[in-house]
This record gives structure tokens, C-alpha cells and sequence, in this order.
């Protein structure tokens, strides 16, 4: 064998130390079944480096023949163990069984297995020759089927180690991307010195790319197994969630050596070793754990050793001068022969957990004294306030959300049962209820409630018999003290829904109210006035006996003048209690109101007031109270013309419209201020214009008495330009117009 100078053999042998040193690194690193193929990867690189310095550095042909063979087939392996790789890494696990493993070994062995006898069948490569290219002698070979054939499996194979790494690595958040982007930067310089080989064959410059290749792929190598293949756990798990959560991960490799751990578990394990252990260089990982365990659980250490299935325990733990207890889970991590590879542990802090456990069992215990003494407490204020309640002398209704019960005052008030009132609240509205408005003050609907969180007002009930009564209610909210764990002593809320309505029958007091209020309004507002004129004129004709005859006769107006308002205030009265029974009689109403006209004939002239009236042609028939009516037209008429100007126009007009007949007097006045309009009709109500004699109870009995034909009265009003009554009453059928 001739030795001869190459400037590539320096180079190759150069590529090969790094090569055999990432296998260095990998060797101290495995325990994982991705690092051992990453392993078994570099060795054959260093194989395939070294056998090509040795075909260029020999001579004699049968030298450089037998280190081509052996360069082949370092060049045949290596595609099918980067596929391996490729299969472990990324999780395809599906593909790593044992059939699927000899179908991808059983080409590559073959192969191997040719191209070393290839001088026996030349399938591979035939006529070898030796040509010399820049001083350096090279063995050149003619490539037959079988060499072609083994290119393009293997670079088949190669393709489709790419295809899954660049598939994995193209999916938005897939956990595995890092690792593809590992395997793609270490393929990367090889794939490259393939294609340059392919497309430029017989360039001998290509040898340097080879140690080139190399020296790049090296570190690679370091860099992604050191990374991304430890334990076989994903990287993104590695790099985002095992150094930011709480929980302690440790992995351990087979031979019970640290592979990786979290910075929880660092400061687990550090408390427990030696100072010396504890300052070596990377502290834990690549030592036994059995270093750095706590003294405290060593009896565990065997068991999680040789721990083939999960465990689940509670272990008590030393950590900063305190017993800390953890939940202890070990996980093994199979292979695809289905051996234990490595095993993670994960130890989570219960501590505060069991501390709470204990701190609620006490207090469960004190809670459930505390309870039965204030259920007694509680039954004895229930049999009290009960006692209470049915003593009271007002009806009660408690509600809460649909149902409600009931006192027995309440029962006595409606004439009903306390078991006929209690149950749900619809059957308690549609017994004593005679509208819509105790159903929505029960379910405080839109209630203005005072400062006091209280509600006062009247409606209308009934009861057993079907009458209806005034009562008077008071309803306010349930507000219970809130005692619970979360809310300060003191702390009260309405209990939503929940309210209690005091009932009260008012019916005879509002009519006693209501007599009181007409007694005290007539006798403070109208008798007084005349009451103080009878005095005064008494007085006179005692003084003034020549003026006898003077003061008797207003002494008679008087007492004309108060039983007229007599007679009005007893009008109103029976009108408001519908104590008037209407004598109705057929009559013409252009006959009626021609009467009235002709008796306020000599009140319109003392103030040179003409009265117009406009009538319809036909006569208009009527059925009404002809007194009673014609009382209501007087005092209109007689309205319109004490507030009208001097010397103006009162207009009367009566026609029909539809199915009623309208009666409009428009008098000259000055009109009544829009504020006090809607009071008009209001008894003792008088306009402050003109020196007008009038009680203010006219206006008061006409709108009575046609109401109480069935008929409307209405005034409109401007200031300045006087008042207009609009009287509308019924027609009969037989008068109607037809539509």
C-alpha cells in the first residue's frame, strides 16, 4: 500500500474529531430512544468520514476499491437511520412497530450486504480505473443498475424524512415544530453536499464539502439532541410549561440518572445534597438521583427505580426548615419495544391544601354547635312571632316569590279561610283582588318607596260575598342579616322577592273623611260670608231703626242667597253618592233652552249683553230630567254672562252631530289662565275677574247633572279671548241621524 499527500485528507480527519466527539457527548447523554439513534447516526458519519480519508490517501487501486465499498455502505445506512430518527422524534410511533421496522431494515442490510461482495457480481459499479486529477490519483468507476437503483432508494428514504419534518414543522401550533426545525437545520449541510454531488460529479473540490458538511453537522448534532430529544418530551413543554409551573418535573434515564428537571425541582433536591454535590457543575442533571433525593423519603427510591406502571402517593418532603407534603406522581415512558426508556417525576405542593382541610374540619366542628343552638334559638322566635301575628288586629300577607301566606285578621277581614288564602299568590289575587293593581304591589312592580324602604296607598278589594272595599296597605321588602363566611358582621340585603303587606279596611273611614270634608269646605268658605252679613245688618237695625225696611230686605236675600248654596251643597253631595234618581221625560231641547234664554234675558241687559243662539232646523227630542237639565243650562248661561265684558256677545249654538246632540256657549270674558282650567269644574271654584255674585258650586252641579245623563262637559279656555262650555248629550235611536 502507497501512501500519497491529498490536501482533503487533513480536512476529512478533521470533520471525523467532531464528529466523534458529538458521539462522545451523545454516549454520556443517552437514555432516550432518539439519542441512542442520533448515537448510532454519528458513528456511522465518523465511519463514512474516515473511509473516504482512507480512499484518497492510498495509491494502489485494490486499496481505494475496498474503502469505496465501505464508504457505500456507510452511505446506505445512513438515510434509513435518519428516517428512524425522523419517526422517534416527531411521535409518528405508529410506523416504529416491528414489522414496519424490518420492512425499512430489510433494503438497507441487503444493500450492504451487495455492495461489499459487488467484486464478485458487479451490480453496483464495474471496470474500475484510476485517473489523476491536480496531482491526486482517484478511483473512478462505472456505475451499473444496481448503484442507481441503491441512489434513488436512499434518497427516496431521505425525501421522506424531509417530507414529515417539513410537514410537522409547516403545522401552526403543533408542539412538535421545534423539534422538525432541529432535524431540518441538522439535514440541512448533508442534503446540500448531495444535490452539489449530483449535479457536479468529477469535480474533486467536492471532497471539502464533505469535511465541510461534517464540521457544520457537528454542533447541529450537540445542539439538537442536547435540546430537543431529552426524555422524549416535546420541547415546547420543555421550554414554556416546565420552567414556569410550580409543579417539580424530574426525567430519569434507565440507569437512574438526572436527564432533566424544572427549577421547582432544583430547589427540591438541592436542600437534600451535599455541599459538594451540590456546587458540581450542572448541580444535578447526568447524576444519579439517588444523590440528590431527601433522606426523609429514600424507602420510595427503589420503588420509583423499577416503576413500570404509575404511582400515585403522598410523600413528606424537608423543604426551607418545614415538612411540606407532595403528591407524588411517577410515570414511566415506553419505547417501541415497549421497554421502560425513562421515567418522569412530578411532585405537587398539597401542602396548603391539607392545611386547609384541617382548618375546615375544626370549623365544621364549631359550625355544627353553633347550628343546633341557634335552631333553637330560631324555633323559639318562629313560635313567638306566630303568636303575634294571628293576635294582630290588621291582615297580613307575607309573599315570597309565587306563593304567600296569610293571618287570621286578613281571613276575617275577606270573609274567606286562612287555609283558602295561603298557597300560591295567583289563587290569593284572584280571591280577594278586584284589579291587576295588589298583584303588582306584591311583586313590587315600579313601587316608590320611601326613605324607609316603606310603601303606603289604597286599592280596592273583595270579599267572600263580592263586595268591594277600600284598603289601605303597607308594603316593605324582607331585609334579613346575611350570615355567611364571605360578608362583614352587620351586612344586610333584601331578600329579592320576598315582601310583607300590612292590609287595613278603610271603607268606613273614607266615608266619615269624606263628610267631614264637605262639612268643613262648606261651612269655612261659603257660610261665613253671609253668616258675618246677617250679623252686621242685625246690628244696624238696631242702630238705624228708620233703615228697617232697607236692612230686613237684605237680610232676606241673605237667607235666599244661603239656601240656595244649601241646596247646591246638598245637590253635590247626593250627585258624588248617586243618591239623585234622574225623573227623564221626553222634550224638545230648542223648546228647553228657549226657556232659559228668556229667564236670563234681564241679567243680559243689565249688562247690555246680547245672547245669539243658533238652532238646529228640525226639532231636537231628548229623553232627560227637564228640571235637572235646565238647572245645569242656567247655570252655564248664567256663567257665560256674569264673566262676559260689558255690552258683548254670548254666542249659543245647539245642533247635532253623529248620535249625540252638542250644545256650545262661548261667552266674551277674559278667559281663564291655562293653569287653572283643569279646576274649573271644581266646586267653590271662581274666576277673579268682574264683580260677580256666584257661589262657585254652579259649574260644579251643571258638569253633575249632565254626567248624570250620560252626557259630557268640557270647557276650553284662552286668555283673551273668553271661555267655550261644549255640552254633549245622547241622542235616542229613533232621533239619531243615519250614518
Amino acid at each position: 500500500m502507497v501512501w500519497q499527500d491529498t490536501p482533503y485528507t487533513i480536512p476529512l480527519m478533521v470533520a471525523g474529531a467532531g464528529m466523534l466527539l458529538a458521539t462522545f457527548f451523545l454516549w454520556r447523554q443517552q437514555g432516550s430512544a432518539a439519542s441512542k439513534i442520533v448515537l448510532f447516526i454519528t458513528l456511522l458519519a465518523v465511519g463514512l468520514l474516515l473511509a473516504t480519508a482512507f480512499k484518497l490517501s492510498f495509491v494502489d487501486m485494490p486499496t481505494q476499491v475496498f474503502w469505496h465499498l465501505v464508504q457505500q455502505s456507510f452511505i446506505t445506512l445512513i438515510p434509513t437511520a435518519w428516517l428512524f430518527l425522523t419517526l422517534q422524534t416527531l411521535g409518528y410511533y405508529r410506523w416504529l412497530g416491528r414489522r414496519y421496522v424490518a420492512a425499512l431494515c430489510f433494503v438497507p442490510v441487503v444493500t450492504t450486504l451487495l455492495v461489499v461482495t459487488n467484486p464478485l457480481h458487479g451490480l453496483f459499479w464495474t471496470h474500475y480505473s484510476q485517473e489523476t486529477v491536480d496531482s491526486v490519483v482517484m478511483l473512478q468507476q462505472q456505475r451499473v443498475f444496481g448503484s442507481m437503483a441503491d441512489a434513488l432508494y436512499n434518497y427516496g428514504v431521505l425525501a421522506a424524512a424531509i417530507v414529515l419534518a417539513v410537514r410537522v414543522f409547516l403545522r401552526r401550533g403543533d408542539p412538535r415544530r421545534i423539534q422538525a426545525r432541529a432535524l431540518l437545520l441538522v439535514a440541512a449541510p448533508p442534503v446540500a453536499f448531495i444535490l452539489l454531488y449530483e449535479l457536479n460529479q468529477g469535480i474533486t473540490s467536492l471532497n471539502h464539502l464533505i469535511a465541510l458538511a461534517a464540521l457544520i453537522t457537528s454542533p447541529l448534532i450537540i445542539w439538537g439532541s442536547r435540546y430537543y430529544g431529552a426524555g422524549n418530551i416535546i420541547p415546547v413543554a420543555r421550554a414554556v410549561v416546565m420552567d414556569y409551573i410550580s409543579d417539580a418535573v424530574i426525567v430519569l434515564g434507565q440507569d437512574g440518572l438526572i436527564i432533566d428537571l424544572n427549577p421547582a425541582a432544583r430547589r427540591i433536591l438541592r436542600p437534600a445534597a451535599s455541599a459538594a454535590a451540590a456546587a458540581a457543575a450542572g448541580e444535578c442533571v447526568g447524576r444519579p438521583l439517588r444523590d440528590f433525593w431527601p433522606a426523609e423519603a429514600a424507602p420510595l427510591l427503589a420503588d420509583i427505580m423499577a416503576a413500570t406502571d404509575v404511582i400515585k402517593q403522598e410523600v413528606v418532603l424537608a423543604h426551607a426548615a418545614e415538612q411540606r407534603t407532595y403528591d407524588m406522581h411517577v410515570s414511566p415512558v415506553f419505547n417501541w419495544h415497549g421497554a421502560v426508556s425513562s421515567r418522569v417525576i412530578v411532585l405537587h405542593d398539597i401542602s396548603e391544601r391539607i392545611n386547609y382541610q384541617a382548618a375546615l374540619e375544626l370549623l365544621n366542628t364549631h359550625l355544627e354547635g353553633f347550628v343546633v343552638e341557634r335552631t333553637l334559638e330560631l324555633e323559639n322566635e318562629r313560635a313567638q312571632l306566630q303568636a303575634i301575628i294571628d293576635s294582630m288586629g290588621e291582615g297580613l300577607i307575607y309573599t315570597e316569590g309565587d306563593t304567600c301566606r296569610v293571618n287570621l285578621a286578613l281571613a276575617a277581614i275577606t270573609g274567606y279561610t286562612v287555609e283558602a288564602l295561603n298557597g300560591p299568590l295567583s289563587n290569593l289575587m284572584r280571591l280577594i283582588s278586584a284589579d291587576d293593581t295588589l298583584w303588582e304591589l306584591l311583586h313590587g312592580a315600579g313601587l316608590p318607596f320611601d326613605a324607609a324602604g316603606v310603601w303606603q296607598g289604597e286599592v280596592r278589594l273583595r270579599r267572600q260575598d263580592g263586595t268591594q272595599f277600600a284598603a289601605e296597605l303597607t308594603v316593605a321588602p324582607v331585609v334579613a342579616p346575611v350570615a355567611t363566611l364571605l360578608t362583614p358582621p352587620g351586612d344586610q340585603r333584601a331578600n329579592a322577592g320576598a315582601t310583607v303587606t300590612l292590609v287595613r279596611d278603610i271603607s268606613q273611614q273614607k266615608i266619615l273623611r269624606a263628610q267631614k270634608d264637605h262639612f268643613v269646605t262648606n261651612a269655612s268658605h261659603q257660610l261665613r260670608t253671609p253668616m258675618t252679613n246677617i250679623m252686621t245688618r242685625l246690628y244696624l237695625a238696631r242702630r238705624q231703626p228708620e233703615r228697617l225696611d232697607e236692612h230686613l230686605r237684605v237680610l232676606e236675600e241673605t237667607a235666599e242667597s244661603m239656601t240656595s248654596l244649601i241646596a247646591q251643597m246638598l245637590d253635590i253631595s247626593y250627585f258624588e253618592q248617586q243618591a239623585i234618581l234622574l225623573q227623564r221625560e221626553d222634550v224638545v231641547l230648542q223648546d228647553l233652552l228657549t226657556s232659559v234664554f228668556d229667564g236670563q234675558l234681564p241679567r243680559a241687559a243689565a249688562k247690555r249683553i246680547t245672547l245669539a243662539c243658533e238652532m238646529a232646523a228640525g226639532a231636537v227630542h231628548a229623553r232627560v230630567d227637564t228640571w235637572r237639565l235646565r238647572d245645569a243650562l242656567t247655570y252655564l248661561l248664567a256663567y257665560a254672562i256674569d264673566y262676559s265684558r260689558e255690552g258683548s256677545t254670548v254666542q249659543v249654538q245647539l245642533v247635532t252631530v253623529d248620535n249625540h246632540v252638542q250644545l256650545t256657549i262661548q261667552d266674551s270674558s277674559p278667559g281663564t289662565p291655562r293653569e287653572l282650567l283643569p279646576h274649573i269644574f271644581e266646586p267653590f271654584f271662581t274666576a277673579s275677574e268682574g264683580n260677580v255674585k256666584a257661589t262657585g258650586m254652579e259649574l260644579t252641579i251643571a258638569k253633575a247633572i249632565v254626567e248624570a245623563h250620560g252626557g259630557t262637559l268640557t270647557a276650553e279656555s284662552e286668555l283673551g279671548h273668553g271661555t267655550t262650555f261644549t255640552l254633549q248629550l245622547p241622542l235616542p235611536r229613533s232621533e239619531a241621524p243615519p250614518a
